[in-house]
């Protein structure tokens, strides 16, 4: 993954949390998904997590993403404030509410 430039998961995993995304975005790579609300749970709003609505889109966007991509200083910089974020302990806190909410709207 560290030598990675990006990371394409662009399927349809409904059911997915995405470990894969999460950590490409802590190496600093950017993540072309499709829709992954879980992983965006978890991400928030980094620029790192692309989602696309057309998967054949991905050459293009990831194009002009390194077209327009920021200081490398500031990419670091979300990459920090997110291993501060996702600790285990956040991490299945977060997890557990969310199931606990599931579990008591049915």
């Amino acid at each position: 993954m560290r030598n990675s430039c990006a990371m394409l998961q662009l399927g349809l995993f409904e059911e997915s949390f995405g470990l894969s995304i999460v950590e490409s975005i802590l190496f600093g790579r950017p993540a072309l998904t499709r829709s992954q609300p879980a992983a965006r749970e978890i991400v928030g709003t980094s620029e790192l997590l692309i989602e696309l609505t057309d998967p054949l889109d991905w050459y293009t966007i990831l194009v002009d993403y390194f077209a327009r991509r920021v200081r490398p200083e500031s990419i670091d910089s979300d990459r920090r404030f997110l291993i501060r974020q996702l600790s285990l302990k956040r991490m299945t806190t977060k997890y557990s509410h969310i199931l606990t909410e599931i579990i008591e709207s049915k």
